[in-house]
Order: structure tokens, then C-alpha cells, then sequence
């Protein structure tokens, strides 16, 4: 019997009634990872030498709506302590509207496998995952950012900053024309973020350097009461998207409670591996 399908059977494989509750969700949702700079590297991209952003090439295939690769991407290997590659698509620099976060810490098995766990146990790492839209990226749903180590601390602070100095000026505006208004989500305002300088953290004897995410929005122009609403104004993500992030906030936030009472011997998935610096010991579960 030939497998090759038939006319009815390749017609009815997008009208064909599928039970909801029976979906295959496990692969989650693409995800993009932040890339610690190493100068050595330069010579093969400049964003393994600054740091910045990689999307695996078949996350990013998961996540095209169109199949155009945005013109902030450029092609180039992630690269591993293992030796091996990861073909990307790399940039050290992007604006996200933020849906929701979480935050785990994760343990190295005998094994060589990361295991997660909701409380921090000795020699553990922070690990934040971040479900946003991309500005400038058509995809066909929200992506993944992903942060290790001390990365996910300085994103962690990162979107306190933002919460400051963008959500909360921005609400005040709002509020003085319209004082029923509540104030706006994270994801109504693109929050551009970069690599920054190579910076050494750690514990003595045990350092190491890294590229923290830092950023990239006008934070001084923030201070200029002349300045400040033309600066909100041009972060401010549009209706067409404030439209799809209110779609998917209800989905974002289940995602994100997913992680709140993970069981210790959980394993880790939906990015790839990470060569951050360990956290520091005093360091805390965000709320």
C-alpha cells in the first residue's frame, strides 16, 4: 500500500476537527538565549565576542510567521564548552514586550543533566525564563528568553529598572489626564535591551567574566520632564500589539505558575545549554 496521501486526506489537514485537550504542547515555546561575549571569539561573529542574543535556527523556524528573518539577525555558531556548535542567528541587541517570567534554580546531575527546583540548594544556579514578542519579528506566538546564572540576575534587575523608569512615569502621565486609570502592563512599552561591557563577578578565587544584559532604552532622557513623554511615546508598542499581548496574557501567566511549585528533580528543557558564572550565594527567588 503507497503512503503518499491522498487528495482528501492533504485538503482536510487544516480543516480536520481536533480535540483541544488532546494537543501536544510538550516542545513549549521557541526560545532565544543570551550569549556571554568572549573577545576570542570576535573573529567568528561579533556577537560571540560582545554578547548578546542567539536563536538557534530551528527556533527561529519554529517561530516564523512568515519565514523572513528579521534584519537585526545575523547567521553565526553559538558555541559550547562541550566543543560543539549550535548554527543561530545572533544580534546584541532587541526589543521585547514582556508577557510574564519565571525564575528556578538549577543543579548539575551526576549525569551531566541541569535538574530545577523552585528553592535554592548549594552550589545551584538562577535560571529566568521570559515570554515576550519581539519588535520588528512576525512569529506565531510569544518567544522565550532565557538567562543563566548571574545573567538572570542582572535581567531580574533589568526589568525592575524598567518597571521604574518606563511603566511607572508612564502611568503617571496617564493618570493625570484620566485618574480612574490603573496603569499599564509591562507589555505595553518595548523594552530594548543590549549587552554590556565585560564585567568580572564572583567570589574570590572563583570570578569569572561576563556580558550582563543592561538597558537600551533612554533612561537619562527618562529624567528630563521635557523629554519624557516623547521618549514614552515612541516605546509605546502600538494597538496592534498591545491587541495580541492582552490575547495571550491569561496563557502567559499559567506558563509562568508552572515553575512556582516545581517539584526539586525536575529536568530542564526548552533552551540550550548555558556557560554562565554560578550566583552568588545570597542570591534570592524574585517575586
Amino acid at each position: 500500500m503507497s503512503d503518499k496521501p491522498t487528495n482528501q486526506s492533504q485538503d482536510e489537514f487544516d480543516t480536520a476537527q481536533i480535540n483541544d485537550q488532546h494537543a501536544d504542547l510538550s516542545a513549549g515555546y521557541p526560545f532565544i538565549q543570551w550569549v556571554t561575549g568572549q573577545p576570542a571569539l570576535k573573529r567568528l561573529h561579533a556577537v560571540l565576542g560582545s554578547g548578546g542574543f542567539g536563536m538557534p535556527v530551528e527556533q527561529l523556524v519554529a517561530a516564523s510567521a512568515d519565514g523572513v528573518i528579521p534584519d537585526f539577525f545575523t547567521a553565526g555558531p553559538i558555541q559550547h564548552k562541550s566543543g560543539d556548535e549550535t548554527e543561530a542567528y545572533l544580534t546584541d541587541q532587541l526589543s521585547v514586550a514582556v508577557l510574564a517570567y519565571r525564575f528556578g534554580w538549577t543543579t548539575r546531575t551526576a549525569g551531566g543533566q541541569h535538574q530545577l527546583s523552585a528553592k535554592y540548594a548549594k552550589g545551584a544556579r538562577g535560571k529566568i525564563q521570559v515570554l515576550v514578542l519581539v519588535k520588528d519579528f512576525e512569529t506565531t506566538g510569544p518567544v522565550m528568553l532565557t538567562f543563566s546564572g548571574e545573567g538572570s540576575r542582572r535581567f531580574y534587575d533589568l526589568l525592575k529598572a524598567f518597571r521604574q523608569s518606563v511603566i511607572a512615569q508612564a502611568g503617571a502621565i496617564r493618570k493625570q489626564k484620566d485618574k480612574t486609570f490603573k496603569g499599564f502592563p509591562l507589555y505595553a512599552f518595548w523594552m530594548p535591551v543590549k549587552a554590556g561591557g565585560r564585567v568580572e563577578v564572583g567570589q574570590p578565587g572563583a570570578t569569572s567574566f561576563i556580558t550582563p544584559p543592561v538597558a537600551a532604552w533612554n533612561g537619562e532622557g527618562l529624567k528630563d520632564t521635557a523629554k519624557r513623554t516623547d521618549i514614552l511615546r515612541g516605546l509605546f508598542v502600538g494597538k496592534d500589539v498591545l491587541a495580541k499581548a492582552d490575547a495571550l496574557y491569561d496563557e502567559a501567566q499559567t506558563w509562568a505558575l508552572a515553575w512556582k511549585d516545581i517539584k526539586p528533580d525536575a529536568e530542564v528543557n526548552g533552551d540550550a545549554p548555558h556557560d554562565d558564572v554560578p550566583p552568588m550565594p545570597d542570591e534570592e527567588m524574585p517575586d
